[in-house]
């Protein structure tokens, strides 16, 4: 009878119950001090876990922390790795302090009736880098009018009621981290309640897309020296970075209008920032 009532709780458990722990029940006869039974019957109650140990999930860039889980839903289904988040981080551009905001997003998955945690989990994963351009499409002018009217073409300190402005759509400077069929191997062992691991070299096998758009005409109008400067700052995909050039000059002195770029600002930490920043995947039980 006993056998009977235990098979009949696990079938319920394995299921109908969700997120089930199954209960045993025990019953055991009770006898006196002469050996005979009493009549009564005593009640021992004691848990199995179907589902196997969960674990609280932390995936920190540069220290930013994402956090998540890697459990199992009920006894009836599979593994799962969930995790989602934002983070905004404090980086510089040519020197302007630029917000970039991360935001990952983790759906793995391993199926089988199974209690063990460990082995390959394949789902979807997406890592964005937005940049928050507006302080840099700002400060674009300051920034040339150090680096050409300082001596390099004129100097503005030493001319009087000279004119400027800039001309310019606001700048995008995006990155994009995804795949919808990723795949990791979680080796945990039996009861282990804590385990790390850097991602930085597996996420970076991730394909990667950018979106990159800053268009910025800088004017300088100098009418002591009667002589107009007109830059051009773009950037460039390819060369992962902003350029410089000297679009048109207009005044009495003759100059050739370089086929090169006058200034070149660095954008590779951006197209790189996951490959180079360090991550930490944690899980505690």
């Amino acid at each position: 009878m006993i056998k009977r009532m235990l098979t009949l709780a696990l079938a319920v458990c394995l299921f109908v119950l969700p997120g089930c722990m199954l209960t045993s029940l025990v019953q055991t006869a009770a006898y006196d001090a002469t050996g005979k039974g009493t009549g009564n019957m005593e009640t021992t109650i004691g848990s199995l876990n179907l589902n196997g140990t969960a674990y609280t999930a932390t995936l920190s860039i540069n220290g930013l922390p994402f956090t998540g889980s890697l459990a199992r839903k009920d006894a009836s289904d599979g593994w799962s790795f969930r995790l989602n988040g934002e983070q905004v981080e404090q980086v510089e551009i040519e020197g302007v302090n630029t917000p970039r905001t991360w935001k990952v997003s983790f759906g793995l998955y391993k199926k089988g009736l199974t209690s063990e945690p460990s082995g390959r989990y394949t789902g979807k994963v997406s890592i964005s880098l937005e940049y928050d351009m507006k302080e840099f499409d700002r400060e674009a002018f300051g920034i040339i009018e150090e680096d050409r009217g300082e001596g390099a073409d004129f100097d503005y300190k030493n001319i009087k009621g000279w004119r400027s402005h800039g001309e310019y759509k606001p700048s995008t400077l995006n990155q994009l981290w995804e795949s919808e069929a990723f795949t990791i191997y979680f080796g945990l062992a039996d009861g282990q309640a804590y385990a790390a691991k850097t991602m930085g070299h597996t996420l970076s096998y991730l394909p990667q897309s950018s979106e990159l758009s800053l268009s910025h005409m800088l004017y300088y109008d100098l009418p002591e020296m009667e002589e107009t400067y007109i830059y051009s700052l773009k950037a460039e995909e390819e060369a992962q970075a902003i350029l410089l050039s000297l679009a048109k000059y207009e005044g009495k002195a003759k100059k050739n209008i370089p086929k090169g770029p006058l200034m070149r600002i660095d954008l590779s930490g951006a197209f790189n920032a996951l490959e180079d920043s360090y991550i930490l995947l944690e899980l505690a039980a």
